[in-house]
C-alpha cells in the first residue's frame, strides 16, 4: 500500500483545526476518521472534530524518555492512571541538555508550559497558551529562529509508540516568538512542571517537545501523580522578616515539589510552593518564615510560586 503524507495547521495533532493533502495547505483532506496513534478525531468538510483517546492507550508514568535525532515536534502521551489514589501533582522533569527545544503539555483541556530551572529558577514564555524554549545561548548556532523568532517549515511530527518516537509522515510549520524564548547562560539542568490532577480521570497527559535546531537530544521523566509534601509556614510578608519572625506562630500548611538537586527533603532554592497538595495554586509573592528549609535558614522569598531567597533571620 503506498505511503500518503499529510499536514496539519498546527505543531500537534490534538491542536489541529484541519488536515490537508499538500504542504501549502490549500486542499483539505478527504473527510473520515484520523488518527495519529493516539487519539481518533473525525474530519468533514474540513473540519476536525474533537479528539477522543485510544483505550488504553499512553506509556506508562514514571518511566525515563529520551529522545536524540534531527528536528521536529515529539509528542508523547503518558497514562497516569484513573483509580481514586491517581490524583496530586503530575511532575515532568525535563532536561534540554544545551541546544534549545521547547516544551508544553495538555492535561484535562488545559496548557501548561511554567518550568523552574535548579539553576536560573522560574522559566516560562506566553502563559499556558505556547511552548516555552528552554537551552543554553552558546548552544543556539543551529536554532534559525533565534533570537529575533521566526518559522520553521517541514518538521517531521513524531509520536512515542512506548518504545521508540515513530515518524507519522506528517509536517508541520511552527513559529517561534521572542517571548517564547527562554534562554539561559549555559545549560538549564533538569527542569521541574508541575501539573495538578484534583481528580482519577482524565488519565492521559499530553507532552509535545519540539527541537527545531539542526538536531535535538533530551530526556524526560514524567512521574506518577502524588500527593506533594507540605511545610509549615507564616503568613505572607511583603517585607523582609526580621527576628521576632523566629517566634511568630506557623499557622499554615503548605507544599512543595522539589527542584533543586541536593539529596534532602528541605525546601531549596528554585522549588515550586503551593499552597495545595495538588500543585494547582502556587503561593503569592512575597516572604515566608517557614520550618523545613537547611539548618541555620528560615525564611524564604518566592516569585512566581518559585523560592528565589533563602535567608536566616533568627540571629
Amino acid at each position: 500500500m503506498p505511503t500518503v503524507n499529510y499536514y496539519i495547521n498546527a505543531a500537534t495533532f490534538a491542536l489541529a483545526t484541519s488536515i490537508y493533502t499538500n504542504q501549502a495547505l490549500t486542499t483539505f483532506a478527504p473527510n473520515g476518521y484520523y488518527s495519529d496513534g493516539t487519539i481518533v478525531r473525525q474530519l468533514i468538510s474540513g473540519i476536525l472534530f474533537p479528539a477522543e483517546q485510544c483505550e488504553g492507550c499512553g506509556a506508562p508514568c514514571g518511566e525515563s524518555i529520551s529522545a536524540a535525532g534531527g528536528s521536529g515536534v515529539y509528542n508523547l502521551s503518558i497514562n497516569t492512571g484513573d483509580d481514586v489514589s491517581s490524583v496530586g501533582a503530575i511532575i515532568i522533569r525535563f532536561n534540554p541538555q544545551g541546544v534549545p527545544d521547547g516544551i508544553y503539555a495538555i492535561y484535562d483541556g488545559v496548557n501548561y508550559n511554567a518550568l523552574s530551572s535548579p539553576i536560573f529558577g522560574f522559566l516560562q514564555g506566553i502563559p499556558g497558551s505556547s511552548p516555552t524554549y528552554i537551552g543554553s545561548v552558546g548552544s543556539t548556532g543551529s536554532c534559525s529562529w533565534y533570537p529575533s523568532g521566526g518559522a520553521v517549515s517541514n518538521v517531521n511530527i513524531f509520536e512515542y509508540d512506548g518504545t521508540a518516537f515513530v515518524d507519522t509522515g506528517i509536517d508541520t510549520s511552527v513559529s517561534v516568538t521572542p517571548i517564547e524564548m527562554q534562554i539561559t547562560a549555559s545549560a538549564p539542568g533538569q527542569c521541574v512542571m508541575v501539573v495538578p490532577k484534583l481528580n482519577p480521570t482524565p488519565a492521559i497527559i499530553d507532552i509535545s517537545i519540539l527541537g527545531l535546531c539542526g538536531g535535538t537530544a533530551w530526556g524526560i521523566q514524567v512521574e506518577c501523580p502524588a500527593l506533594l509534601p507540605s511545610f509549615n509556614s507564616t503568613g505572607v510578608s511583603e517585607v523582609v522578616p526580621v527576628n521576632t519572625s523566629c517566634t511568630e506562630p506557623k499557622e499554615n500548611e503548605y507544599y512543595f515539589a522539589k527542584v533543586h538537586t541536593a539529596n534532602d527533603t528541605y525546601v531549596g532554592l528554585y522549588d515550586w510552593v503551593f499552597s495545595d497538595p495538588y500543585g494547582e495554586n502556587v503561593l503569592l509573592n512575597g516572604w515566608y518564615s517557614i520550618d523545613n528549609t537547611y539548618p541555620g535558614q528560615n525564611s524564604i522569598e518566592v516569585q512566581d510560586g518559585v523560592v528565589i531567597t533563602i535567608i536566616d533571620k533568627c540571629l
